[in-house]
């Protein structure tokens, strides 16, 4: 199921202590699902949020959308109002920038390389086995890697999904897409 491109406002909210991380992106579920991979990876950049997650677990966190801003140009300003109402954050940096994941609406367009190489980290597959899995020609994966080829929508959503499986669906998975067998199917 193909998920609407939203643009806005998100947070993400530790039940526990009422801390909350705001930010904005053309993209808001991809951007949310990217933080929760992260956080389930242990490899998110913000310390103080990753130690939380550690600590209280998935189930204590909430991730919501704040505010749909048709505007791109506005996302950080309206991010940075949000920023002030709230008492307890966890942003890093109090004040609002474009910098940090970017992803644009309309074409979808990301600087890849890095995702990939930390996703054929994450499963500890070669560059061309993550090709296979995401059904595409090993020199289309090296084009979408070194930039040189933006990489469509359903390609990177394919990629983060294989990053938010746990480490049993994880391995089904890719045991089905490389040989055909385990738990999605068996050719034999």
């Amino acid at each position: 199921m193909k998920h609407p491109i939203v643009s806005g406002i998100y947070a993400i909210a530790c039940l526990p202590t009422g801390d909350v991380y705001v930010g904005s992106s053309v993209n808001t579920g991809l951007r949310l699902r990217v933080h929760r991979w992260q956080m389930r990876a242990g490899r998110h950049a913000n310390s103080k949020l990753q130690g939380a997650w550690n600590l209280y677990g998935e189930d204590r966190f909430e991730f919501k959308l704040l505010e749909e801003v048709g505007d791109v140009d506005t996302l950080v300003a309206r991010e940075q109002s949000w920023m002030g109402k709230f008492e307890k954050l966890f942003n890093i940096k109090r004040i609002a920038t474009h910098s940090g994941f970017r992803v644009n609406a309309v074409p979808f367009e990301l600087d890849i390389g890095n995702e990939l190489t930390a996703l054929e980290s994450y499963l500890g597959l070669s560059a061309s086995q993550v090709a296979k899995i995401l059904g595409v020609a090993y020199s289309t994966y090296a084009a979408y890697k070194n930039g040189s080829r933006v990489i469509p929508e359903y390609h990177h959503d394919q990629a983060v999904i294989l990053m938010m499986l746990d480490e049993c669906q994880l391995a089904d998975w890719c045991e089905y897409k490389l040989k055909g067998t385990g738990k999605y199917g068996n050719k034999a």
